[in-house]
């Protein structure tokens, strides 16, 4: 069995947030934790078998690693969103870490 038949790259669903006042990076952060990691999905790892797979929940979440600031700062149009989202979709995720990131 291939590794990526081990561990296949999940689909990816991307949302770009239009804020109505400027946050800093720590209060996103804080943001998003408060709302994401209350819900089992996002604090647990997918594990394979040869069975199917099943949800284990992790004792920590790496916030770090969850959590990743791209051009912050900077002024973008739709055309940097988009090449932004081309480039992290091609980023393959960690499987031994919950299945998703905010950037």
């Amino acid at each position: 069995m291939s590794v990526s038949e081990k561990n296949p790259q999940p689909s990816l669903i991307a949302t770009v947030m239009s804020l109505e006042k400027r946050v800093g990076i720590d209060e996103m952060r804080r943001l998003l934790c408060d709302r994401l990691l209350p819900v089992p999905r996002f604090r647990s790892t997918l594990q394979l078998s040869r069975r199917g797979g099943h949800w284990e929940e992790v004792k920590e979440v790496d916030l770090g690693y969850h959590f990743e600031v791209e051009g912050f700062g900077k002024k973008c149009n739709a055309e940097d969103v988009d090449r932004c989202v081309e480039r992290v979709k091609q980023w393959p995720l960690d499987h031994r870490k919950p299945l998703w990131k905010v950037i």
